[in-house]
């Protein structure tokens, strides 16, 4: 016996529900077919009993099928699943026997034809699972393998996807030596592979699937799905400490080796000049008012009071230059450092040169220095 999805205990063609398929359950389901059970309230499990082909239409196609289970020629069909996944097609049929007990592989059989194009590539899919794989006139033929007790499986990877294909389930049996024969062969609905099917419908229309299935392969489609976002993080990833090597250099070199300008300079110089000097290079014009007057042997003493308070104030600081916090100018010590001879030939006249100079040549009566010494 089965168990129902209600835990209830199920036996297969028990038509008059005295929980056992037997003769009795043969005419009951005759007197459902002739109309003479008339007035009789009937069970949902009855009705599921007396649809023994499930094709939804209690007749005398269900009569003649349960007897040949009762003869042992055929077996109920129990559940059918598929598997519709992209790449993978799963067929898995449960097969049991008179008794409701689950079939076994050493006298029951299964087979699947599935319906595929006449110019489909998926007459040539392999099968992970399964045995015997035929191409048929519809389609492609393949013997399920006993994946579980009473459980018929066979596993197709399809190469195209093709939706709202065929299936056939035929179920075969043996006798106690292990033979079979035409009554012994029934299928779900019909196949052009049985001879009875043909003489039925003829060759043509012999195709008669019990359900129908999705082939999905793994062929994307021509609408891609939307592409994922990039994540960044806040930390670049570190370089190779390594470089690549290369056997074969490029012609053109990776890193110029010459650097490039930039038109626009990284830092703007300033007009306004710092407190602190930069130091002054080696022979320069900028050279401090102490060391030009040490360097001359010059000292603040060497000249007059009025010029003595200027020179004294600009060299008070050892950052003082000639061009800021002083009142003499470049020129007043190339004249100082040039006319040296005055002072220390004629200490008056060189007062009155300096003096004069320093009035900006208005003093009247004002007479050219004397020649510069080298």
């Amino acid at each position: 016996a089965s168990i129902d999805d209600d835990g209830s205990l199920v036996v297969l063609g028990d038509t008059n529900a005295d929980g056992v398929c037997d003769v009795q359950d043969v005419l009951y389901l005759q007197y459902k077919v002739g109309d003479h059970l008339d007035g009789v309230e009937l069970t949902a499990a009855q009705l599921d009993a007396m649809d023994v082909n499930l094709d939804n239409d209690i007749n005398s196609v269900d009569v003649s099928y349960l007897v040949k289970v009762l003869a042992k020629k055929y077996r109920f069909l129990h559940e059918f699943n598929a598997m519709e996944e992209p790449g993978v097609l799963g067929l898995n049929a449960t097969v049991r026997y008179v008794t409701s007990e689950l079939a076994s592989a050493d006298d029951t059989t299964v087979k699947y034809e599935i319906a595929v194009g006449s110019d489909s590539v998926n007459r040539g899919m392999p099968f992970s699972v399964g045995t015997e794989v035929d191409v048929t006139q519809h389609g492609v033929n393949v013997s399920a393998l006993m994946s579980d007790e009473g459980v018929y499986e066979a596993k197709a990877h399809p190469m195209i996807s093709e939706y709202n294909a065929g299936v056939v389930i035929m179920i075969e049996t043996n006798d106690a030596l292990g033979r079979t024969d035409q009554f012994r062969k029934v299928s779900f609905y019909c196949t052009a592979l049985y001879a009875t099917c043909i003489k039925l419908y003829g060759a043509a229309d012999a195709f008669q699937p019990f359900t129908y299935v999705d082939i999905l392969s793994l062929t994307p489609s021509s609408t891609p799905t939307i592409s994922p976002h990039p994540t960044t993080s806040s930390m670049p990833t570190a370089p190779s400490f390594a470089p690549t090597s290369t056997s074969s250099p490029t012609a053109e070199p990776s890193v110029s080796l010459t650097p490039t300008a930039s038109e626009t300079p990284t830092v703007t110089p300033s007009t306004a000049p710092s407190f602190e000097p930069t130091t002054p290079p080696v022979d320069s014009i900028y050279l401090t008012l102490r060391a030009t007057m040490f360097f001359e042997g010059i000292s603040v003493g060497d000249f007059g009071e009025s010029h003595q308070s200027s020179f004294r104030g600009a060299i008070v600081s050892s950052s003082s230059s000639i061009t800021d916090k002083s009142s003499v100018t470049v020129t007043d010590i190339s004249d100082v450092v040039a006319r040296r001879h005055l002072l220390e030939e004629d200490a008056s006249a060189g007062y009155k040169t300096l003096s004069l100079k320093d009035q900006n040549e208005e003093a009247t009566g004002f007479v050219e220095p004397p020649p510069l010494r080298k």
